[in-house]
């Protein structure tokens, strides 16, 4: 049994998709972040950088794996899974570059354009989110190749991007709106996005 601790947020869903994926049993303990339970001592012992998600595997309960950290998360349950995550060593490392991508080029230059703007810095914010552009650039050229982020077969890769790019508008990033859809279609993401409600 897995405890998973999140929240309805990119980062959280990233893990509740990955669980349905790989059907390990898991139980949610939803963290209410607008109430800073993430910042209550209890869950500082799970985490002191007061993040979500968080996972607690009881596999081994004399010493059950507590692990934060999004890529982290899913780097371990595709690996403990064995599904995934590419087993050739070059198809993997490519999965890698992709997951890498959109962790530190997309996504995280992403957020911080969101937050530069909340805190009244538009000029700063729009530089940033051009280079989020031209990122989508690369992002849609490269699916217009293949089908999937790492390549021909659906990844973690795939799991880590969706839920923050399903939020977006992609208007003349036909290739991403194609992938979009084709990974929103899975059962699983389509259970994992309603995680935690």
């Amino acid at each position: 049994m897995i405890d998973l601790y999140s929240a309805a947020t990119s980062n959280g869903r990233r893990i509740s998709i990955m669980l349905e994926e790989t059907g390990f049993d898991y139980k949610v303990k939803r963290i209410n972040l607008s109430k800073g339970e993430q910042r209550k001592p209890a869950f500082l012992k799970l985490n002191p950088a007061h993040g979500i998600p968080v996972i607690i595997d009881k596999e081994n309960t004399d010493s059950p794996l507590v692990l934060s950290q999004s890529v982290a998360i899913l780097i371990y349950l595709a690996e403990k899974s064995n599904r995934l995550i590419p087993k050739d060593a070059m198809q993997r490392a490519r999965m890698f570059q992709w997951l890498m991508f959109d962790a530190t080029d997309i996504s995280q230059v992403r957020l911080e354009s969101s937050r530069l703007k909340w805190n009244g810095l538009e000029g700063a914010s729009k530089l940033l989110y051009e280079r989020v552009l031209l990122r989508y650039d690369v992002l849609n050229q490269h699916l217009s190749q293949h089908p999937y982020l790492a390549g021909e077969e659906y990844s973690i890769a795939d799991i880590s991007a969706y839920p923050w790019a399903r939020s977006m508008e992609f208007d003349g990033f036909h290739n991403i709106s194609r992938w979009l859809q084709q990974v929103g279609e899975r059962p699983a993401v389509q259970r994992g996005m309603g995680i935690p409600n």
